[in-house]
């Protein structure tokens, strides 16, 4: 299977989105819950097309990646890489990976 978004509905009713890569395995998890799941897929689409990112370096589980939108909000994060080389080949996977297509699994 393909990369793709997909929207799932937490306990307290309000959406979130994971992307998974085609091993299925998640590769960026949405920073926040949204009441309504248009809501939830306009967060997707600013993804797909504005990828503006920061590191965070203070955790000592290792460096996590925080993708923001242009106007500086943050959208998702990364799970925390404790080498140089997994956060590169995490990086590689989300730039390749972000255009990919939503799943309505909710």
């Amino acid at each position: 299977m393909a990369a793709h978004y997909k929207i799932l509905k937490s306990k307290n009713k309000q959406f979130y989105w994971v992307l998974l890569a085609s091993n299925h395995k998640v590769i960026l998890t949405s920073s926040e819950q949204y009441t309504t799941k248009q809501n939830c897929i306009k967060s997707i689409k600013i993804m797909k097309n504005e990828l503006c990112f920061h590191l965070d370096t203070k955790k000592r589980k290792g460096t996590s990646v925080y993708f923001e939108a242009n106007n500086c909000e943050t959208l998702c994060k990364t799970q925390y890489y404790k080498s140089k080389a997994g956060l590169t080949k995490g990086l590689q996977s989300v730039v390749i990976n972000r255009k990919a297509e939503i799943k309505y699994l909710t």
